[in-house]
């Protein structure tokens, strides 16, 4: 028990020196930049962002959640030689294809609107190929619990990619595909050295190059994941619309400033939220997945709930916390860490911060489908949210702008939430008391 508790205190040490890392570095790269770039050319930032999101949700996002699910299914299984095989090959030839894909609507993007707008969807594109890779090797060391090296690399990864990015916009330009550039090449490099630490696990590397038994096998666990994968491949296009809709909204009724007041915004009402739920996603996910394993019998999924209710407790208490200090210290919160042509909007702040939460919330809720291995049944919350989000997001930024759009962001989370409690009451995973 005394070895368990010095593992577990290990891990949560290395987890929030993980988190601290990238929550000063997130801080430090929003008050940089937009005090380099103003609204303006971080609002292109921003979108260039939402391009680099629709690759890592649309095509890497599943492979991710296939990674950290079936490791210790195979591991169990004593099939983790067939699951690095499958893995590999599926990444490769998704990189081919996406790169095809990349340049050809690059190219067309240049003809038909110009060349900066061109770069920005070419390097953004070419980011998030390099960011979904190294979710899978992240994925992977989540799974094998390193916690050690998730953290340094994942913190090593902000303050990187936004320290290339200052440099790469004194040297060539003030422009948002200089600043993707420079997280580009910082991605590359925390890419690198994941797998180079991921192989230095013997139980991986011994596995990593070994060949499947036959052509059968190989096929039969490729159907499997892909199974289990091809619910989230639907589901991303709803997130796509669901997290990524309301800046291409705001572009096209107000334009790119206040798209770059809104992303700055939404980036520091979200910093905590995404701290807590990293944390929770590296430390409490890859416990509950192991405990709960195959999802065979009945003590591994009392135990599974169990775990998290407890998970879904540390959640509330810390997100209601956090959304009351941005409700009480917004507008020399925001003053602080921008400047004065984004503080106007300080008042969305924490309108923004709880709808995020409640989404994020629900996400947690999630975790009961997929350990059941049927992550398909969040099809229809994950459309109504989708649905909701956009309807809300458009007639909110028509009427009453940035505000509106927060609201909309609110209410969407809202009906998300609801939608996956009524799923789950329909699992058969239930509570235990």
């Amino acid at each position: 028990m005394t070895d368990k508790k010095y593992l577990v205190t290990r891990e949560l040490f290395w987890v929030v020196v993980g988190q601290v890392l990238i929550f000063t570095g997130g801080f430090a790269s929003i008050k940089t930049l937009t005090n380099i770039m103003g609204p303006v050319g971080y609002g292109k930032l921003a979108l260039g962002m939402t391009i680099a999101g629709f690759f890592n949700m649309f095509v890497y996002g599943p492979i991710g959640n296939v990674v950290i699910r079936y490791f210790s299914i195979c591991k169990e299984r004593e099939e983790l030689n067939l699951y690095f095989f499958v893995l590999k090959k599926t990444h490769r030839m998704l990189f081919l294809i996406v790169l095809c894909f990349t340049a050809l609507v690059s190219l067309l993007v240049y003809f038909l609107i110009g060349r900066e707008w061109a770069l920005l969807f070419l390097v953004s594109s070419l980011f998030g190929v390099v960011r979904g890779v190294e979710l899978s090797f992240s994925s992977l060391q989540n799974a094998t619990r390193q916690r050690k090296l998730v953290a340094l690399h994942q913190g090593a990864e902000v303050w990187l990619r936004f320290l290339l990015a200052i440099g790469l916009l004194f040297l060539l330009g003030n422009t948002g595909y200089f600043a993707l550039t420079g997280y580009l090449v910082g991605m590359t490099l925390i890419t690198l050295s994941q797998r180079f630490f991921a192989l230095k696990d013997t139980t991986i590397l011994k596995q990593w190059y070994a060949k499947p038994p036959n052509e059968l096998s190989e096929r039969k666990m490729f159907n499997e994941l892909v199974k289990y994968a091809l619910p989230f491949t639907y589901f991303a296009v709803f997130n796509v619309i669901g997290l990524y809709s309301d800046r291409w909204i705001l572009q096209g009724f107000l334009g790119a400033s206040e798209v770059g007041v809104y992303s700055a915004l939404y980036s520091l009402a979200n910093a905590p939220i995404l701290v807590l739920m990293a944390m929770l996603n590296q430390m409490m996910v890859p416990i509950i997945f192991e405990k709960t394993g195959s999802m065979v019998g009945d003590n591994k999924k009392e135990i599974g709930s169990k775990l998290l209710l407890c998970t879904v407790g540390v959640y509330i208490f810390f997100a209601t916390i956090f959304i009351l200090i941005l409700f009480l210290f917004s507008e020399p919160l925001v003053t602080f860490l921008t400047n004065v042509q984004f503080s106007t909007y300080h008042q969305i702040l924490w309108i923004v911060s709880l709808g995020l939460a409640l989404f994020n919330l629900g996400q947690l809720f999630c975790l009961r489908g997929l350990c059941s291995k049927r992550p398909i049944v969040y099809f229809y919350p994950k459309l109504w949210h989708a649905i909701s989000f956009f309807g809300f997001s458009f007639f909110g930024a028509m009427f009453y702008g940035l505000t509106g759009v927060s609201w909309g962001l609110c209410l969407s989370s809202i009906v998300y939430l609801v939608s996956v409690l009524l799923v789950n009451k329909n699992i058969g995973f239930k509570v235990a008391v």
